[in-house]
Protein backbone atom coordinates (compact mmCIF):
# COMPACT_ATOMS: atom_id res chain seq x y z
CA UNK A 1 0.00 0.00 0.00
CA UNK A 2 2.82 2.43 0.60
CA UNK A 3 4.61 1.55 -2.45
CA UNK A 4 0.98 2.31 -4.71
CA UNK A 5 0.95 5.48 -2.81
CA UNK A 6 4.23 6.59 -3.41
CA UNK A 7 4.38 5.37 -6.78
CA UNK A 8 0.67 5.70 -8.09
CA UNK A 9 0.88 2.22 -9.55
CA UNK A 10 -1.59 -0.44 -8.61
CA UNK A 11 -1.27 -3.75 -7.19
CA UNK A 12 -3.45 -6.85 -8.21
CA UNK A 13 -3.63 -8.98 -5.26
CA UNK A 14 -4.94 -13.03 -7.10
CA UNK A 15 -6.81 -14.36 -3.80
CA UNK A 16 -7.86 -17.71 -5.78
CA UNK A 17 -10.31 -18.70 -3.34
CA UNK A 18 -12.48 -15.82 -4.35
CA UNK A 19 -13.24 -17.25 -7.98
CA UNK A 20 -14.74 -20.44 -7.59
CA UNK A 21 -18.65 -20.65 -8.69
CA UNK A 22 -19.49 -21.94 -5.49
CA UNK A 23 -18.10 -19.51 -3.69
CA UNK A 24 -19.86 -16.60 -5.50
CA UNK A 25 -23.03 -18.08 -5.20
CA UNK A 26 -22.63 -17.74 -1.53
CA UNK A 27 -21.92 -13.89 -2.01
CA UNK A 28 -24.64 -13.42 -4.24
CA UNK A 29 -27.13 -14.59 -1.71
CA UNK A 30 -26.30 -13.06 1.51
CA UNK A 31 -26.01 -9.83 -1.10
CA UNK A 32 -29.58 -10.36 -1.64
CA UNK A 33 -30.44 -9.82 1.74
CA UNK A 34 -32.13 -13.40 2.47
CA UNK A 35 -30.74 -13.52 5.68
CA UNK A 36 -31.20 -10.08 6.68
CA UNK A 37 -28.33 -8.27 8.66
CA UNK A 38 -25.48 -10.78 9.46
CA UNK A 39 -24.78 -11.31 12.96
CA UNK A 40 -22.06 -13.94 13.31
CA UNK A 41 -19.84 -16.52 10.99
CA UNK A 42 -19.06 -20.30 12.02
CA UNK A 43 -16.39 -21.25 9.56
CA UNK A 44 -14.31 -24.11 9.86
CA UNK A 45 -11.30 -25.24 7.51
CA UNK A 46 -9.90 -28.79 8.25
CA UNK A 47 -6.48 -30.23 6.40
CA UNK A 48 -5.64 -33.84 6.43
CA UNK A 49 -2.89 -35.75 7.42
CA UNK A 50 -1.71 -35.69 4.05
CA UNK A 51 -1.65 -31.90 2.70
CA UNK A 52 -1.92 -30.54 6.70
CA UNK A 53 1.20 -32.61 7.76
CA UNK A 54 3.97 -31.47 4.56
CA UNK A 55 3.82 -27.46 5.95
CA UNK A 56 5.49 -29.04 9.06
CA UNK A 57 8.00 -30.75 7.26
CA UNK A 58 8.93 -27.88 4.93
CA UNK A 59 9.41 -24.04 5.16
CA UNK A 60 6.27 -23.81 6.37
CA UNK A 61 6.96 -24.58 10.48
CA UNK A 62 9.00 -21.92 11.02
CA UNK A 63 6.90 -18.63 11.51
CA UNK A 64 9.83 -15.96 10.24
CA UNK A 65 9.42 -17.72 6.80
CA UNK A 66 5.70 -18.42 6.69
CA UNK A 67 4.15 -16.45 9.43
CA UNK A 68 2.51 -19.83 10.95
CA UNK A 69 -0.70 -21.34 8.91
CA UNK A 70 -2.92 -18.01 10.13
CA UNK A 71 -1.23 -16.27 7.21
CA UNK A 72 0.67 -18.32 4.40
CA UNK A 73 -3.19 -20.55 4.35
CA UNK A 74 -5.73 -19.30 6.22
CA UNK A 75 -5.39 -15.34 4.25
CA UNK A 76 -7.09 -17.24 1.79
CA UNK A 77 -9.85 -18.40 4.10
CA UNK A 78 -10.30 -14.92 5.93
CA UNK A 79 -10.68 -12.64 2.90
CA UNK A 80 -13.41 -14.43 1.45
CA UNK A 81 -15.25 -13.86 5.03
CA UNK A 82 -13.86 -9.86 4.26
CA UNK A 83 -15.18 -10.33 1.01
CA UNK A 84 -18.29 -12.47 1.72
CA UNK A 85 -19.31 -9.87 4.61
CA UNK A 86 -17.91 -6.78 2.09
CA UNK A 87 -16.29 -5.26 5.70
CA UNK A 88 -12.97 -5.00 6.93
CA UNK A 89 -11.89 -6.79 10.12
CA UNK A 90 -11.63 -4.46 13.37
CA UNK A 91 -10.43 -6.47 16.24
CA UNK A 92 -8.73 -10.17 16.32
CA UNK A 93 -8.10 -12.50 19.43
CA UNK A 94 -7.10 -15.99 19.09
CA UNK A 95 -5.66 -19.17 20.62
CA UNK A 96 -3.60 -21.88 19.23
CA UNK A 97 -1.25 -24.55 20.05
CA UNK A 98 1.01 -27.72 18.79
CA UNK A 99 -0.83 -30.79 19.89
CA UNK A 100 -0.72 -33.30 16.77
CA UNK A 101 2.87 -32.50 15.15
CA UNK A 102 4.52 -32.37 18.77
CA UNK A 103 7.78 -33.99 19.71
CA UNK A 104 6.63 -36.01 22.41
CA UNK A 105 4.41 -38.09 20.00
CA UNK A 106 7.58 -39.08 18.03
CA UNK A 107 10.12 -39.30 20.93
CA UNK A 108 12.94 -40.51 18.91
CA UNK A 109 12.30 -38.80 15.59
CA UNK A 110 15.53 -37.89 13.97
CA UNK A 111 15.65 -34.77 12.15
CA UNK A 112 14.73 -36.19 8.90
CA UNK A 113 13.08 -38.46 7.52
CA UNK A 114 16.30 -39.69 5.31
CA UNK A 115 18.17 -40.23 8.30
CA UNK A 116 15.93 -41.36 10.91
CA UNK A 117 15.94 -44.06 13.15
CA UNK A 118 12.03 -44.73 13.25
CA UNK A 119 11.84 -44.20 9.57
CA UNK A 120 9.79 -48.00 9.40
CA UNK A 121 6.96 -47.19 11.82
CA UNK A 122 6.53 -43.66 11.19
CA UNK A 123 3.22 -42.82 9.75
CA UNK A 124 4.51 -39.56 8.49
CA UNK A 125 7.77 -40.76 6.84
CA UNK A 126 8.50 -39.46 3.28
CA UNK A 127 11.02 -41.16 0.79
CA UNK A 128 13.23 -38.12 -1.08
CA UNK A 129 15.47 -40.55 -2.61
CA UNK A 130 12.80 -41.39 -5.17
CA UNK A 131 11.30 -39.21 -8.33
CA UNK A 132 10.12 -35.60 -8.24
CA UNK A 133 11.51 -35.15 -5.00
CA UNK A 134 14.73 -36.30 -5.84
CA UNK A 135 14.95 -34.17 -8.88
CA UNK A 136 13.75 -30.94 -7.53
CA UNK A 137 15.07 -31.49 -3.81
CA UNK A 138 17.40 -33.94 -2.72
CA UNK A 139 19.78 -33.48 -5.65
CA UNK A 140 20.24 -29.90 -4.85
CA UNK A 141 20.77 -29.93 -1.19
CA UNK A 142 24.32 -29.38 -1.09
CA UNK A 143 23.29 -26.11 -2.91
CA UNK A 144 20.18 -24.63 -0.48
CA UNK A 145 20.86 -26.79 2.25
CA UNK A 146 17.37 -27.11 2.10
CA UNK A 147 16.10 -30.74 3.34
CA UNK A 148 12.22 -31.18 1.81
CA UNK A 149 11.85 -34.56 4.38
CA UNK A 150 12.67 -32.53 7.86
CA UNK A 151 10.86 -34.42 10.98
CA UNK A 152 7.12 -33.08 10.96
CA UNK A 153 7.86 -33.32 14.99
CA UNK A 154 10.69 -31.76 14.98
CA UNK A 155 11.96 -30.03 18.34
CA UNK A 156 12.30 -26.35 16.68
CA UNK A 157 9.03 -26.29 14.63
CA UNK A 158 7.04 -22.84 16.10
CA UNK A 159 4.12 -23.01 14.50
CA UNK A 160 0.49 -24.17 15.55
CA UNK A 161 -1.27 -26.91 14.24
CA UNK A 162 -4.99 -26.73 16.17
CA UNK A 163 -5.95 -22.41 15.89
CA UNK A 164 -9.23 -21.31 17.08
CA UNK A 165 -9.51 -17.23 15.60
CA UNK A 166 -12.53 -15.02 16.83
CA UNK A 167 -12.96 -11.70 14.39
CA UNK A 168 -15.20 -8.63 15.00
CA UNK A 169 -16.00 -6.53 11.84
CA UNK A 170 -16.55 -2.67 11.53
CA UNK A 171 -20.13 -4.07 10.44
CA UNK A 172 -20.22 -5.65 13.96
CA UNK A 173 -20.97 -9.11 12.62
CA UNK A 174 -18.53 -11.72 14.71
CA UNK A 175 -16.43 -14.42 12.99
CA UNK A 176 -15.54 -17.79 15.04
CA UNK A 177 -12.58 -19.62 12.81
CA UNK A 178 -11.33 -22.67 13.47
CA UNK A 179 -8.17 -24.51 11.36
CA UNK A 180 -7.26 -28.05 12.20
CA UNK A 181 -3.97 -29.64 10.57
CA UNK A 182 -4.32 -32.76 11.39
CA UNK A 183 -8.23 -34.24 10.68
CA UNK A 184 -9.14 -37.59 8.59
CA UNK A 185 -10.75 -35.44 6.08
CA UNK A 186 -10.10 -32.18 3.91
CA UNK A 187 -12.46 -29.27 3.53
CA UNK A 188 -14.56 -26.74 5.17
CA UNK A 189 -17.59 -26.06 6.45
CA UNK A 190 -19.29 -22.33 6.98
CA UNK A 191 -22.24 -20.83 8.43
CA UNK A 192 -24.15 -16.96 8.27
CA UNK A 193 -27.02 -16.54 10.87
CA UNK A 194 -28.42 -13.27 10.61
CA UNK A 195 -31.84 -11.87 11.76
CA UNK A 196 -33.64 -13.35 8.96
CA UNK A 197 -31.95 -16.73 9.32
CA UNK A 198 -29.30 -19.07 8.37
CA UNK A 199 -27.34 -19.73 5.43
CA UNK A 200 -25.32 -22.87 5.31
CA UNK A 201 -22.43 -23.82 2.70
CA UNK A 202 -20.07 -26.77 3.14
CA UNK A 203 -17.03 -28.42 0.31
CA UNK A 204 -15.59 -31.38 0.85
CA UNK A 205 -12.11 -31.25 -0.99
CA UNK A 206 -11.15 -34.88 -0.03
CA UNK A 207 -11.35 -38.16 2.03
CA UNK A 208 -9.00 -40.35 2.67
CA UNK A 209 -11.31 -44.03 1.75
CA UNK A 210 -9.53 -46.55 3.01
CA UNK A 211 -8.58 -47.55 6.60
CA UNK A 212 -5.91 -48.50 8.85
CA UNK A 213 -3.58 -45.87 5.83
CA UNK A 214 -0.49 -46.08 8.07
CA UNK A 215 2.19 -45.03 5.67
CA UNK A 216 2.13 -41.53 3.76
CA UNK A 217 1.90 -42.79 -0.06
CA UNK A 218 -1.10 -44.55 0.60
CA UNK A 219 -2.36 -42.21 1.84
CA UNK A 220 -1.98 -39.68 -0.77
CA UNK A 221 -3.11 -42.86 -3.47
CA UNK A 222 -6.59 -43.26 -1.45
CA UNK A 223 -7.43 -39.75 -1.18
CA UNK A 224 -10.81 -38.99 -3.23
CA UNK A 225 -13.18 -36.01 -3.68
CA UNK A 226 -16.01 -37.63 -2.06
CA UNK A 227 -18.91 -36.18 0.51
CA UNK A 228 -17.53 -37.08 3.66
CA UNK A 229 -20.55 -36.43 5.95
CA UNK A 230 -22.55 -39.13 3.68
CA UNK A 231 -19.82 -42.19 3.96
CA UNK A 232 -21.37 -44.90 5.41
CA UNK A 233 -19.63 -47.90 5.23
CA UNK A 234 -16.32 -48.76 4.15
CA UNK A 235 -17.56 -50.44 1.18
CA UNK A 236 -19.17 -47.37 0.07
CA UNK A 237 -16.13 -45.90 -0.71
CA UNK A 238 -14.11 -48.94 -0.64
CA UNK A 239 -10.85 -48.40 -3.32
CA UNK A 240 -10.86 -47.35 -7.25
CA UNK A 241 -14.87 -47.64 -7.12
CA UNK A 242 -15.05 -44.55 -4.87
CA UNK A 243 -14.39 -42.49 -7.47
CA UNK A 244 -17.21 -43.11 -9.23
CA UNK A 245 -18.85 -41.45 -6.30
CA UNK A 246 -16.70 -38.02 -6.62
CA UNK A 247 -19.00 -34.60 -5.68
CA UNK A 248 -20.81 -33.43 -9.09
CA UNK A 249 -22.67 -30.82 -7.13
CA UNK A 250 -22.45 -28.53 -3.82
CA UNK A 251 -25.57 -27.31 -1.95
CA UNK A 252 -26.36 -24.66 -0.21
CA UNK A 253 -29.07 -24.44 2.73
CA UNK A 254 -30.65 -21.29 3.86
CA UNK A 255 -33.17 -21.91 7.11
CA UNK A 256 -35.69 -18.69 7.25
CA UNK A 257 -35.60 -17.62 11.02
CA UNK A 258 -39.26 -18.60 11.71
CA UNK A 259 -39.05 -22.91 9.67
CA UNK A 260 -38.30 -24.19 6.64
CA UNK A 261 -35.67 -24.42 4.76
CA UNK A 262 -34.46 -23.92 0.88
CA UNK A 263 -31.45 -25.46 -1.01
CA UNK A 264 -29.10 -23.99 -4.06
CA UNK A 265 -27.31 -26.42 -6.37
CA UNK A 266 -24.08 -25.43 -7.80
CA UNK A 267 -22.19 -27.50 -10.01
CA UNK A 268 -18.67 -28.63 -8.31
CA UNK A 269 -15.78 -28.22 -10.91
CA UNK A 270 -12.76 -30.72 -11.03
CA UNK A 271 -10.29 -28.56 -11.98
CA UNK A 272 -7.49 -26.45 -10.46
CA UNK A 273 -8.86 -24.97 -7.14
CA UNK A 274 -12.47 -25.70 -7.48
CA UNK A 275 -11.90 -24.07 -11.38
CA UNK A 276 -10.72 -20.70 -9.85
CA UNK A 277 -7.31 -20.27 -11.68
CA UNK A 278 -8.54 -20.15 -14.96
CA UNK A 279 -11.33 -17.56 -14.11
CA UNK A 280 -8.08 -15.42 -11.94
CA UNK A 281 -5.87 -15.49 -14.59
CA UNK A 282 -8.70 -13.83 -17.07
CA UNK A 283 -8.74 -10.89 -14.47
CA UNK A 284 -5.04 -10.83 -14.28
CA UNK A 285 -3.81 -11.00 -17.99
CA UNK A 286 -7.15 -10.14 -20.04
CA UNK A 287 -8.65 -7.14 -17.80
CA UNK A 288 -12.17 -9.23 -17.85
CA UNK A 289 -13.95 -9.00 -14.42
CA UNK A 290 -17.52 -9.35 -15.33
CA UNK A 291 -18.48 -10.19 -11.35
CA UNK A 292 -16.16 -7.49 -9.62
CA UNK A 293 -13.64 -9.96 -8.14
CA UNK A 294 -10.34 -8.07 -9.10
CA UNK A 295 -8.63 -7.67 -5.54
CA UNK A 296 -6.42 -4.72 -4.80
CA UNK A 297 -3.64 -3.77 -1.94
CA UNK A 298 -6.29 -3.49 0.96
CA UNK A 299 -7.94 -6.60 0.28
CA UNK A 300 -4.65 -8.68 0.20
CA UNK A 301 -3.71 -6.45 3.36
CA UNK A 302 -6.92 -7.07 5.58
CA UNK A 303 -6.83 -10.89 5.01
CA UNK A 304 -2.98 -11.29 5.92
CA UNK A 305 -3.70 -8.81 8.74
CA UNK A 306 -6.13 -11.01 10.27
CA UNK A 307 -3.69 -13.65 10.70
CA UNK A 308 -1.24 -11.55 11.50
CA UNK A 309 -3.27 -9.95 14.52
CA UNK A 310 -3.73 -13.64 15.64
CA UNK A 311 -0.16 -14.31 15.85
CA UNK A 312 0.03 -11.18 18.19
CA UNK A 313 -3.02 -12.15 19.99
CA UNK A 314 -1.74 -15.38 21.26
CA UNK A 315 2.06 -13.99 22.07
CA UNK A 316 0.16 -11.38 23.87
CA UNK A 317 -2.80 -13.14 25.45
CA UNK A 318 -5.04 -10.04 24.32
CA UNK A 319 -7.49 -8.67 21.52
CA UNK A 320 -5.43 -6.58 18.62
CA UNK A 321 -6.38 -3.55 16.38
CA UNK A 322 -6.45 -4.26 13.43
CA UNK A 323 -6.14 -0.45 11.83
CA UNK A 324 -2.81 -0.08 14.66
CA UNK A 325 -1.11 -2.94 12.41
CA UNK A 326 -1.97 -1.03 9.71
CA UNK A 327 0.96 1.40 9.30
CA UNK A 328 -0.34 2.97 6.18
CA UNK A 329 -4.40 3.91 5.93
CA UNK A 330 -4.79 6.67 3.70
CA UNK A 331 -7.12 7.22 1.31
CA UNK A 332 -6.06 4.86 -1.84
Amino acid sequence: MEAEHRTGKRVTVTLNARHTPHRYKIKELLDSGIIGDIHSVDFHWYLDTVHGADYFRRWHRHKGTSGGLLVHKATHHFDLVNWWLSSDPSEVMAMGSRQFYAPHRQPAHGKRCKECSVATTCEFYIDVTQGDLNTLYTQHEQYDGYFRDQCVFSDDTDIQDTMSVLVRYENRVQLNYSLIAAAPFEGWKVAFNGSLGRLEAFEPECVIVNENTLTLSDRQSSRVHLDWEQMYTVSDCDGLNARDKEIQSYIIRHYPLFGGVRTHTVPASHEQHGGADHLMRDILFSGTDKEGMATGSRAGAMACLIGIAANVSMIENRSINIEKLLQYSGEM
